[in-house]
């Protein structure tokens, strides 16, 4: 009997929502990121410029991305560097502007302007929908 419990034909089979099983209509997960950078504009203070996405592997420079410990962690802690394994990643860069008025009594008010440039490794997702982090295959 369990040999033949593949073919057997459910009245509902019909009703599956086969691309929603397969994530077939999911957005791509930089731009969930891209939408989470865009949240901080609710502070009036904070615009951002610009996106820019390189998911060309060889374009991106992993040694950049490397940081180091600080020495003042205990020493089963504390490691010279943490290099980030090179397996699929893309690189997502955004610019910030943060603008803050100063204002002091009896002068004009100031307002300082500063433009933050950040960047991010974000995982690239395979032909079969998976991501590899640190070797391993993770589903998305």
């Amino acid at each position: 009997m369990q040999k033949y419990i593949r073919e057997y034909v459910s009245d509902f089979e019909k009703e599956l929502n086969i691309p929603l099983l397969y994530k077939q209509s999911d957005r791509p997960l930089v731009e969930y990121i891209m939408d989470a950078w865009k949240s901080l504009e609710i502070v009036k203070n904070i615009k951002i410029l610009k996106f820019e996405y390189n998911d060309n592997e060889s374009e991106i420079n992993i040694n950049k991305f490397i940081f180091k410990r600080e020495k003042k962690k205990k020493k089963k802690d504390r490691y010279d560097y943490k290099f980030v394994n090179d397996d699929r990643y893309g690189c997502l860069t955004v610019w910030i502007q943060i603008t803050v008025e100063e204002n002091e009594t009896g002068k004009e008010p100031v307002i300082h302007q500063k433009i933050i440039k950040k960047q991010m490794l974000i995982p690239l997702q395979d032909d079969d929908g998976y991501y590899f982090i640190k070797g391993k295959k993770l589903c998305s």
